[in-house]
């Protein structure tokens, strides 16, 4: 197996992570809005609409988008069946469903919880990684263009989608 169900996925990529804080995400809208010929700024702000997810935890809010790291081969489960991989929600919440409270780990890398996957399914070596790209926001209702390119330019017409290639990743060890 390269992933046992429950296992965490990649825990280093938050080290291949690019992240901008809620003051530098409103300035860099702000900026794309009052210069339109700024193409440039525009084509960042929809990659990380894209390819991003909001990051709200521990105190550290804005929007992180993975670079070069599992998360970045993570294809969208455009139905529920597909998922094999999600969020590690019990990093929240201990075996008995209950908040842990402080945790110094967690307290010093806030950021591990924004991102860290978890196996839901056994995954082999080769398998596609999926997962359900609705997790990468704490409210679809705000984001109803990002519910339209999932089910549209995802789905229906498989842009985006990472080539499965059956060999061995570099950085998982069997």
């Amino acid at each position: 197996l390269a992933y046992g169900q429950g296992h965490y996925v990649a825990t280093s990529d938050v080290v291949n992570s690019w992240f901008m804080d809620v003051t530098e995400w409103k300035a860099l809208n702000k900026f794309a809005n009052d210069f339109p010929s700024a193409t440039m700024y525009r084509d960042l702000i929809d990659t990380m609409l894209a390819y991003g997810y909001e990051s709200d935890n521990l105190s550290k809010a804005g929007w992180a988008m993975s670079t070069s790291s599992n998360n970045t081969f993570t294809n969208h489960a455009c139905h529920d069946d597909e998922k094999n991989t999600g969020p590690a929600l019990r990093v929240y919440h201990d075996e008995n469903g209950n908040e842990p409270g402080f945790l110094p780990p967690l307290q010093r890398r806030p950021e591990i919880t924004g991102i860290i996957t978890m196996a839901l399914l056994d995954i082999k070596a080769g398998d596609e990684i999926k997962m359900d790209y609705r997790d990468f926001r704490t409210d679809m209702q705000h984001h109803p263009n990002f519910e339209d390119f999932l089910s549209n330019s995802v789905c229906k017409e498989k842009n985006g989608f990472v080539p499965v290639e059956n060999k061995k990743p570099s950085h998982i060890e069997f």
